[in-house]
């Protein structure tokens, strides 16, 4: 039996370590391929749609060294007998620091002033820094990263408000929040920080209309996936002046092509989808997924299993 690793930059020595007791070998393959093919190892780019058991027909697990996984029909494979596992938790701390540096990067002008100086310019400042504490801080969504961005940003004295369908009011306040409308959030906040999950529910909440919502000297920062913002009516926003500026981790197209309008938008600052990264939390993203594998073919409950196979 093989596990077929389709990321170049999976460390196999660990993959093996963790998996081949389990009775299979692991391989590095861009193929995935072979009655022999009981589980795949991917990475965000690596879609792994129902027609991956046209070639591997015995396909048991697909695990992904992600949190999200809108790269993975997991419906449809749940269907044809195949469990999808993500990770969670891995990059928790990672992605609330990295959150609140943009934070302070918007509101503090951090960037814009560094660009400032090296321009052969110091004074006066195109826009004012603004305090941190005090600050409303508009948090869209409330999983566990987000939980972390509330308390954190609570402590610093910022006025976090929350907008979740999940979420109870009692969790949010014990967390530093408020509950409250989504339309409610993006008129009062001076800043939006979107940390909820992609799912069909949530591609493109963050619309026209709903930018339009948001007062012109407030600023978003997207630290979560590309598709819950609509990528051209930001660009718009930004460009009339709609919006402050906006602070993005993440693109529709990963790395940035040449021709990514947002390397042109004005106050923007843009990230290489680092917020989850740390030598620590790349290594556990890798062996989360391996280990929860290594569990679906010992025939074991995973971990982090998105729907049982039927």
């Amino acid at each position: 039996m093989r596990v077929v690793v389709i990321d170049d930059t999976w460390p196999l020595d660990r993959a093996r370590a963790i998996l081949e007791p389990c009775g299979v070998t692991v391989e590095f393959n861009t193929e995935i391929a072979g009655d022999d093919v009981v589980a795949v190892l991917t990475y965000p780019g690596g879609k792994i749609g129902v027609d991956v058991l046209d070639a591997a027909p015995n396909l048991k697990a697909v695990g992904t060294c992600s949190t999200g996984f809108d790269h993975l029909a997991v419906d449809a494979l749940a269907e044809r007998g195949v469990c999808c596992c993500r990770v969670t938790h891995f990059c928790d701390v990672e992605v609330v620091d990295h959150t609140m540096a943009l934070i302070y990067a918007v509101l503090r002008g951090v960037v814009m002033l560094d660009g400032l100086v090296r321009e052969g310019t110091w004074w006066p400042y195109p826009r004012a820094p603004r305090p941190v504490r005090g600050s409303i801080l508009g948090v869209v969504g409330f999983g566990a990263i987000s939980h972390g961005l509330v308390e954190t940003a609570s402590a610093v004295g910022m006025d976090v408000r929350v907008a979740s369908e999940h979420a109870t009011a009692g969790d949010v306040t014990a967390a530093g929040g408020t509950l409250v409308p989504l339309d409610e959030l993006l008129a009062a906040a001076d800043v939006v920080a979107i940390m909820t999950s992609l799912t069909d529910r949530t591609r493109g909440m963050i619309d026209a209309a709903a930018i339009a919502k948001m007062r012109p000297d407030a600023y978003l920062v997207n630290t979560a996936r590309a598709a819950i913002v609509d990528h051209l009516a930001l660009g718009r926003a930004l460009e009339t002046g709609a919006i402050a500026g906006a602070a993005l981790d993440v693109l529709p197209v990963e790395p940035a092509p040449a021709d990514e309008p947002a390397l042109t938008w004005p106050n923007t600052i843009i990230q290489p989808h680092a917020a989850w990264y740390s030598a620590e939390s790349d290594r556990r993203s890798f062996d989360d997924a391996a280990e929860d594998v290594a569990r679906l073919l010992r025939g074991e409950e995973p971990l982090n299993g998105m729907r049982p196979p039927i």
